[in-house]
């Protein structure tokens, strides 16, 4: 129950992130291992979510191929992270596997090209799921956030009904995918996105897919150094536009 505030309390309400990884990304291979300042783009994205005060715990779901065995090591060995391995294109057979290990109520789906991610917005999603009861929360359609900052939450009910349902590939690969193209969704799922404020910041790339996009985020981090554990969405994007970081990463879809 809340409180008399209206919010809810983390023990009342288990939120674990699953978020996707791995080295054989075929536009930048080993992408989540270069380097943003000291950091490794992975241990960026994890340090920036210790930040959230919604989530329980995050857990990296990555392949079981003997290609991300360093990858195992180094979530293991160096950041002393909760890992699970499972196959690499039936991704939500990942997640199916990950919520098996780890029961929560909800889950947030986070993916490693995501290095910038931020707490606030998270914590939002997060928020919306619990004050609408949602069965699946976002802010990817339509998006109006910064490519790069995408959060998906959902009730640990609703992520085995998915896999109910996936029988095409792509929805397999992309888990949530079937939600948003599914032509016969129950009537009575809630399904609700949150929107940015003021105006939209979609043209804003903050995600790793390209050495152009690794660059960008060499000249945040140039800028702001140890800050950039800590800095917020808002202060991200109007960077982004100030410098005109756009004409380096801008083209990409």
């Amino acid at each position: 129950m809340p409180d008399a505030r209206g919010l809810y309390s983390m023990q009342e309400v288990e939120t674990i992130a699953f978020i996707q990884a791995r080295l054989t990304s075929s536009r930048l291979p080993n992408k989540v291992l270069e380097k943003i300042g000291p950091w490794t783009a992975l241990e960026l994205m994890l340090k920036r979510l210790e930040l959230s005060k919604r989530l329980d715990r995050i857990v990296v779901l990555i392949p079981d191929n003997h290609q991300n065995d360093r990858l195992s090591d180094y979530l293991n060995s160096v950041l002393h992270c909760a890992v699970v391995r499972g196959d690499e294109t039936d991704v939500l057979s990942r997640f199916i596997k990950a919520s098996e290990q780890f029961p929560a109520k909800y889950y947030v789906r986070l993916t490693a090209d995501c290095p910038l991610i931020c707490p606030d917005i998270v914590d939002q999603v997060i928020n919306l799921s619990i004050r609408e009861d949602a069965d699946y929360s976002h802010n990817v359609s339509p998006a109006t956030f910064p490519n790069g900052f995408d959060v998906e939450c959902l009730k640990a009910g609703t992520l085995a009904w998915i896999d109910t349902k996936a029988t095409n590939p792509s929805w397999r690969e992309h888990v949530t995918l079937g939600l948003r193209e599914h032509s016969s969704l129950p009537s009575d799922l809630k399904i609700f996105n949150l929107e940015h404020d003021g105006d939209s910041a979609a043209n804003v790339r903050l995600t790793l897919d390209y050495i152009e996009d690794l660059e960008v985020m060499r000249i945040i981090y140039r800028k702001f150094g140890e800050r950039l554990l800590t800095i917020g969405s808002e202060e991200l994007i109007e960077f982004y536009r100030q410098e005109k970081l756009f004409q380096l990463n801008g083209h990409f879809d």
